[in-house]
């Protein structure tokens, strides 16, 4: 007997940790070895159903991964071409 699938909801926390935890391995704070826990939390994400359902989980990782990781584009200094 399968064991029965995880509720979708389950299956978007999954998406959100694993996206959070691959952007804190990135520099600031540089926590490295999270990256591949990360990509392991979306690969089990994306066990669960249809194609359609796994877009949506892989933009809710990609969410989480790149929406904290840009947060220098507001900063005014982050555009210039140079130092002034």
């Amino acid at each position: 007997m399968p064991a029965p699938e995880p509720s979708r909801w389950w299956v978007i926390v999954l998406a959100l940790a694993g996206g959070y935890l691959t952007r804190i391995s990135f520099p600031d704070p540089g926590w490295s070895v999270l990256a591949p826990v990360g990509v392991a939390l979306l690969f089990l994400a994306l066990l669960r159903d249809s194609a359609r359902w796994n877009a949506l989980v892989g933009f809710v990782w990609g969410l989480a991964f790149f929406v904290p990781l840009i947060t220098w584009a507001g900063r005014p200094w982050a555009w210039s071409r140079g130092s002034r």
